[in-house]
């Protein structure tokens, strides 16, 4: 039959767990901190890059107007041959 654990022996076990334990204690509630630290950082983030986006949405969106509007005014190669043709003097 194998020796029983005593009173002693438990509270021995018992004294080494806590002491190996409870430094660590201190250390989790300290990552836990910067862990809530760190998301309050990232959601700060995320709010200035919808702002961001948001901002940038309305500056492509005014580009987009612009260019459409230069297109609108672009005339062909041809157009201007045919517009500038009494300018230019015949060969014959």
């Amino acid at each position: 039959m194998e020796p029983m654990l005593t009173q002693d022996d438990l509270k021995a076990i018992g004294t080494l767990i806590k002491s190996e334990i409870g430094p660590l204690e201190g250390k989790v509630d300290t990552l836990v901190d910067r862990m809530d630290t760190l998301t309050g950082h990232v959601d700060t983030l995320a709010g200035r890059l919808d702002g961001l986006e948001e901002t940038m949405n309305v500056k492509f969106d005014a580009v987009q107007e612009s260019l459409d509007s230069i297109e609108n005014r672009m005339v062909t190669k041809s157009y201007l041959d045919d517009k500038l043709a009494h300018y230019v003097p015949k060969p014959f």
